[in-house]
């Protein structure tokens, strides 16, 4: 939501003050077929200093590769100590394809705005989702959320609590 309410921004400092942060990531993603190019810069928010920069290219097949590489830059660029846990929760709290990714993000995009149709669209694109990698912990969370206001607000509300309970506790397992 609050990404939304920023889009076309750039000033920096206001989207820092906005968004209660010291540091933002720009970017901009290219794709020609198969190929995609990102570019990141990681700004210091209220003087515009860029901290890290990085371009890098890939095949779709290794965007979860590229993510991983970004992600492992832009946590050196700031100089975090990360645990063990912290490290590992990087590099696997991922999908197992893109195509599972793909279910997920449209489930997010939909969640965006919460009409009872929505949300049981969201369910069915993040069931996707979970049958394509059923260990991705972010769908089972997502789909936690999606039960509890289905539930809540659509359908059999004695059930709801225990469907998005579920999901929840899955989440946390995976």
């Amino acid at each position: 939501m609050l990404a939304a309410s920023l889009a076309g921004a750039t000033d920096p400092k206001q989207i820092a003050t906005e968004a209660g942060v010291d540091a933002i990531l720009t970017g901009s993603l290219l794709r020609a077929g198969d190929q995609i190019r990102v570019t990141c810069q990681l700004v210091e928010a209220p003087s515009g200093t860029v901290l890290w920069s990085e371009t890098v290219s890939s095949t779709l097949r290794d965007l979860f590769h590229l993510q991983d590489e970004l992600s492992q830059g832009i946590v050196q660029s700031l100089l975090l100590p990360l645990s063990d846990r912290e490290r590992h929760s990087l590099r696997h709290d991922v999908p197992a394809s893109a195509k599972a990714y793909e279910y997920y993000l449209r489930a997010n995009q939909l969640l965006a705005v919460p009409t009872p149709e929505n949300m049981k669209l969201a369910r069915a694109s993040t069931l996707q989702c979970l049958e394509t990698d059923p260990e991705y912990a972010p769908a089972w969370a997502c789909l936690g959320r999606v039960n509890r206001y289905i539930d809540r607000f659509a359908e059999n509300v004695d059930q709801g609590f225990d469907r998005a309970n579920e999901a929840f506790c899955q989440s946390l397992r995976s």
